[in-house]
């Protein structure tokens, strides 16, 4: 389930162009239609929620590993230059 799950996140657009806040509200809103069309006797519900924690608990951290392929700061740390006075 949790391979669906991502494969809905990544399916609308490359990472390339996408910022990875955007990765974080489509988790929750995946997170959100499971949990509406989840039916509690259902086989899989264990796995349904197991898939819903686990998008609930995606957050900027995890979706900048994925994007910058290391945390936020770490990212501009490597690539962001100083603004130069013209830019001041």
């Amino acid at each position: 389930m949790i391979h669906y799950a991502l494969e809905r996140l990544f399916a609308k657009s490359s990472l390339d162009n996408i910022f990875f806040q955007w990765l974080v509200v489509e988790a929750r809103k995946i997170s959100s239609e499971i949990s509406a069309n989840a039916v509690v006797s259902s086989y899989f519900y264990d796995q349904q929620q197991s898939v819903i924690e686990d998008l609930d608990a995606f957050g900027y951290d995890e979706a900048a590993l994925l994007v910058y392929g290391g945390t936020y700061p770490e990212w501009k740390k490597l690539h962001q230059k100083k603004a130069t006075d013209e830019q001041m």
